[in-house]
């Protein structure tokens, strides 16, 4: 290593140490003593707050039981969609499901010519109707930007309230905090083109969320 180099790194390491503590412990501390901002209140329950909010952007949803029904009801949607029977995805308990025999399921990440792909969801913000994704092997994010049909699986119990909810969520998991976090909210859209409104212009046409309801919610 040359001498430049190594004074980089050196200084790196200076400022990540102060007084015997290391970064971790040191975040943790600002974190611990900062004050959260006002918490929003709505009449909803968190999970009527956050579909209502996911339509509002242009997202779709459907609700389901228990896991065994996601086939049938991404084979439902891709068909409202007059899109051919078949997903791309990494999560090994998407894949392994009972899928129809004409229904094709690859099981890897996204690339440029998927037209539609599925992925399970880390949680979600009923506040904005935002999906939460973590960057993983199981779970990656071609997966949510690439193909033009993106559907979300998301479980009841993950909604939260608010944001700031969301990041005391990950700070506590047991995995640790992702390389990645992407917050989602509705299909990719832009109005550069004549102040009008164009889906899919960064990524998916369209969001649609599968949401296994809790047991006992109804």
């Amino acid at each position: 290593m040359n001498n430049a180099r190594e004074e980089i790194f050196n200084r790196i390491k200076s400022k990540t140490r102060q007084n015997g503590q290391d970064a971790a412990s040191i975040i943790e501390r600002r974190l611990s003593a900062h004050q959260r901002g006002p918490v929003p209140v709505f009449p909803e329950e968190l999970l009527e707050r956050f579909i209502l909010k996911l339509k509002n952007v242009v997202g779709t949803v459907k609700e389901i039981s228990d896991m065994s029904e996601l086939p049938a009801a991404v084979s439902e949607y891709l068909s409202s969609l007059n899109v051919e029977q078949k997903i791309v995805t990494a999560v090994p308990e998407i894949h392994s499901l009972n899928w129809p025999a004409d229904f094709e399921v690859n099981n890897r990440a996204a690339i440029s010519s998927d037209l539609s792909s599925v992925t399970m969801a880390y949680a979600a913000v009923a506040e904005t109707g935002t999906l939460v994704l973590q960057a993983a092997k199981e779970t990656p994010t071609s997966l949510n930007f690439l193909p033009d049909n993106f559907i979300c699986v998301l479980k009841q119990q993950d909604i939260h309230t608010s944001m700031e909810d969301i990041w005391d969520a990950i700070r506590k998991d047991d995995k640790g905090m992702p390389r990645v976090v992407n917050f989602i909210t509705g299909p990719s859209r832009t109005a550069d083109v004549e102040q009008t409104i164009q889906l899919g212009a960064h990524g998916p046409r369209y969001l649609h969320v599968i949401i296994i309801r809790q047991a006992g919610s109804d």
